[in-house]
């Protein structure tokens, strides 16, 4: 199943949420072994990363805004994440 990212914004959140494109499939943050996935992740490719606290102010209060990708062979490897915060 193929989904818009406006539609994943809008999806049910209780239900949860996997859209595949390929061989990458895209899941919502969905529990603190994310985080510390998250946060290895940032800690690894960025120069300086934030703190931990502050991914998890991100996740905790926009979860479906964190957007992890991994491989559909191999669903228990994020191969990348999104951590974003919605302002209006």
């Amino acid at each position: 199943m193929t989904e818009s990212l406006s539609s994943v914004m809008q999806a049910d959140k209780s239900k949860p949420l996997t859209i595949e494109d390929d061989e990458v499939c895209f899941r919502c943050f969905e529990s603190e072994k994310d985080l510390q996935t998250v946060v290895d992740m940032m800690v690894e490719q960025l120069s300086e990363p934030y703190p931990i606290y502050t991914y998890r102010y991100f996740v905790q209060k926009w979860p479906e805004l964190c957007i992890l990708a991994y491989l559909k062979s191999n669903p228990d490897k994020i191969i990348a994440s999104i951590v974003s915060k919605l302002d209006y």
